[in-house]
């Protein structure tokens, strides 16, 4: 808090799976919870907690090994009053095709890495 000036300052960024969650019911068929209604609730819950989420370079940090699916699983949560220079950078697969994203995601990772800059 003193480094803050009172002002507490706190980022949370990884892989937060928003894939759309299964609600648990009494039946075989569970409501399924679009990923995009997910990302508005997790924006909403970091709002009601002082925080937002960070816009990203890239539309999709993961993938299956074949590239045939993608989602956007990885986010960054900051405080409001924490400056960010820019959107957060999504590195990897992402800036490769073809053969070299294939190699990519399965011997190094099947998700983007994450950067930000704080001035």
């Amino acid at each position: 808090m003193k480094a803050s000036n009172g002002d507490p300052r706190l980022v949370v960024l990884g892989d937060l799976n928003t894939m759309g969650m299964w609600y648990p019911t009494d039946r075989k068929a569970d409501e399924r919870v679009p990923a995009a209604l997910e990302l508005e609730a997790l924006a909403a819950a970091a709002k009601a907690a002082g925080m937002k989420l960070l816009p990203k370079t890239a539309p999709a940090t993961w993938s299956n090994p074949t590239g045939t699916m993608l989602g956007d699983l990885d986010h960054v949560v900051a405080s409001e009053g924490l400056a960010i220079a820019g959107p957060v950078e999504v590195k990897g697969w992402q800036q490769l095709e073809g053969a070299a994203r294939k190699q990519f995601i399965q011997e190094t990772s099947d998700h983007g890495s994450l950067g930000l800059a704080v001035p």
